[in-house]
C-alpha cells in the first residue's frame, strides 16, 4: 500500500538502505515515475511465484483455508451445503511494511478502494475413512494503490524528488494481482484440521 513508508526493518544503511530492491519492487517503481496506467496482472508465472513466497502472506492464507474447510464441514448436512459451494470474499490484508525498493514492501496493504483482498472460489467436502476432505480451489486477488502517503515525511521527500527528476511524470497508480492455488484440508469426524495439502500450505 503506497510507496514505502513507516518505521524501518533491520536493514542496515550500509548494506543498501532505501536503496535495496528486487525485481518486483522496481517495475513497480518504474511504472510510477514513467506515469503508467493501472496495472492488471492474474496469473503471472513470476509474480505468482512472488506472492506465493511470501511467509507472512502464507501464514494468513492458510487460516483463511483452514477457516473456509471448516465452514463447509459445519454446512455439509444443511440444504445447499451438499457438492460444490462458492465463496467470494473481500477483506484488508497486510504484510511487512519498510522503505527499500521491495515488491512486497510497496504492497504492504490492500486498498479498499481500489478493490481489497479478493478471496474466492468453492469448497466440496467428501467423505472419507475417518473423516473428511475439503477440495478447495481459490483465486487470490491482491488490490492496492501505488502512490505517496502524504502521513509519511519520508514519501513527501520522495514524491517531490520523483516529480523533479520525471519533470512532473511521476503519477499514483492502482494495481491488481492475481494468482491462483488449489488446497485440500484433512479433518477428522469432530472437524478438525488434521493437514492441509497444497496452496497456501505448500
Amino acid at each position: 500500500m503506497r510507496i514505502p513508508s513507516g518505521g524501518r526493518t533491520d536493514r542496515s544503511r550500509g548494506t543498501g538502505g532505501d536503496f535495496e530492491s528486487d525485481w518486483a519492487g522496481r517495475e513497480l517503481l518504474e511504472r510510477y515515475l514513467s506515469g503508467g496506467d493501472d496495472l492488471t496482472i492474474k496469473d503471472d508465472p513470476d509474480w505468482t511465484r512472488y506472492m506465493m513466497a511470501n511467509p507472512q502472506l502464507t501464514r494468513q492464507l492458510d487460516e483463511l483455508v483452514r477457516r473456509k474447510a471448516i465452514y463447509a464441514f459445519d454446512r455439509r448436512g444443511m440444504p445447499g451445503g451438499a457438492g460444490p459451494e462458492p465463496f467470494d470474499d473481500k477483506l484488508a490484508m497486510e504484510i511487512q511494511n519498510g522503505e527499500s525498493i521491495s515488491g512486497w514492501q510497496y504492497l504492504h496493504g490492500t486498498d479498499d478502494d481500489a478493490g481489497g483482498f479478493k478471496f474466492s472460489g468453492s469448497t466440496d467436502v467428501t467423505r472419507v475413512d475417518g473423516g473428511y476432505e475439503v477440495h478447495v480451489p481459490a483465486s487470490y486477488s491482491w488490490n492496492d494503490k501505488i502512490d505517496p502517503n502524504p502521513k509519511y515525511r519520508t514519501d513527501k521527500i520522495k514524491s517531490t524528488l520523483a516529480e523533479i527528476a520525471t519533470l512532473s511524470r511521476a503519477d499514483g497508480y492502482e494495481f491488481h494481482l492475481s494468482w491462483s492455488g488449489d488446497a485440500t484440508v484433512r479433518l477428522d469426524e469432530d472437524g478438525n484440521v488434521l493437514w492441509v495439502r497444497g496452496y497456501p500450505e505448500g
